[in-house]
């Protein structure tokens, strides 16, 4: 199938192609990933975070984006009392987050570009489909842009024992990769872009930064990429049964209940 804007979220699109965040999703917990692009599992977990970064990604793409995607989404309004009509608070955020974003010169310079650029190449064996929030090839890069808590916040990483930033938490080091490959593999260019990750914070006031150098660790990243993929694969294709993480919330919904010998 072509993927465009439309359909690019579909189940239809998630089953054929590979995208970082169903990567990721995979890594995490491969019986969860496997049955949601089935289509026998949807997560109801809080959209709040998400509908949060799509509506500021909505204004990134422009003014009549920004106004359909809030009529698209009448869960981001208030029903009742005095704020009725008006965006939830936790939705009005986002205007706070704009103005900075406006008011910075740098910052407003790394989103120039097309807007929600999409691209699918073939790597490792996979189909991969990628949508650049804003792509610049004229002037050598593209631009992810985040909402986050705060650039400071630390994750304990319990495989390697130690604290990690958010990139290397949310593992946007490995989307800004992907995505720079991906990118050079569907236009036939030689060097990769340079990728950019923009991150402006939910705190007021909102705090900014922007963040480069992914590329130094393609090869090493590209590498781990490789090794799993080929399992993805054989899951997507039905030749291998998908491994439970017995801690996310589908896994609890289909569990059966234990006998567990307690040791202190």
């Amino acid at each position: 199938m072509e993927i465009n804007s439309s359909n690019y979220f579909s189940l239809e699109a998630n089953r054929e192609y590979l995208s970082v965040s169903q990567y990721k999703n995979f890594l995490s917990c491969e019986a969860r990933t496997l049955a949601t692009i089935k289509g026998e599992y949807a997560s109801e977990k809080s959209k709040d975070a998400l509908l949060f970064g799509s509506l500021l990604h909505s204004w990134n793409e422009g003014e009549y984006a920004f106004s359909e995607f809030k009529n698209n989404n009448p869960e981001l309004f208030s029903t009742r009392g005095k704020t009725k009509g008006e965006l939830k608070s936790q939705f009005k955020k986002v205007y706070e987050l704009i103005d900075r974003i406006k008011n910075d010169k740098l910052f407003t310079k790394a989103l120039e570009g097309y807007k929600e650029k999409i691209f699918t190449a073939e790597m490792f064996g996979i189909k991969w489909k990628i949508c650049i929030d804003s792509y610049n090839p004229e002037s050598g890069y593209f631009t992810d842009l985040k909402s986050m808590a705060s650039l400071h916040e630390k994750f304990w990483d319990k495989e390697f024992s130690r604290y990690v930033d958010f990139i290397e938490h949310y593992k946007y080091d490995l989307q800004m990769i992907v995505y720079s490959e991906i990118e050079r593999i569907a236009t036939g260019r030689d060097k990769n872009l340079v990728p950019y990750l923009a991150v402006v914070t939910k705190e007021s006031p909102p705090d900014t930064a922007i963040y480069k150098g992914f590329l130094y660790y393609k090869d090493t990243i590209l590498c781990d990429v490789k090794n799993n993929v080929s399992r993805i694969i054989d899951l997507k294709a039905g030749l291998a049964q998908p491994e439970h993480c017995n801690k996310c919330d589908y896994c609890r919904s289909v569990k059966e209940t234990e006998i567990i010998e307690y040791r202190k």
